[in-house]
């Protein structure tokens, strides 16, 4: 039970992270005028 809601939890803050790098590299690709050819 304890193993399974750790992995919750890991899975809840990688998708916490990822979002947040998300909007961060966005707001640095505006600020430095990256050519958007990551999709």
């Amino acid at each position: 039970m304890e193993i399974r809601l750790n992995i919750l939890i890991v899975m809840i803050m990688e998708a916490y992270l990822g979002q947040k790098m998300m909007i961060i590299l966005m707001f640095v690709e505006e600020k430095l005028g990256f050519p958007h050819t990551i999709q």
